[in-house]
């Protein structure tokens, strides 16, 4: 069965929505290892400048 993901709305494999949504979702969220700060992986450049200043 193709279902929607409820974040990016791309189209996964049921039994393939966990897997997406850790590892492949745009949307998904991640705590900076440096300043400890939540980010949605899609802005992690943008998160990237915000902790060192530049890429």
């Amino acid at each position: 069965m193709i279902i929607p993901c409820p974040s990016c709305k791309e189209l996964t494999r049921f039994n393939e929505q966990e897997r997406h949504n850790e590892r492949e979702c745009p949307e998904r969220t991640l705590n900076c290892k440096y300043c400890k700060e939540p980010f949605h992986f899609k802005n992690i450049k943008v998160k990237y400048i915000a902790c060192f200043g530049t890429l």
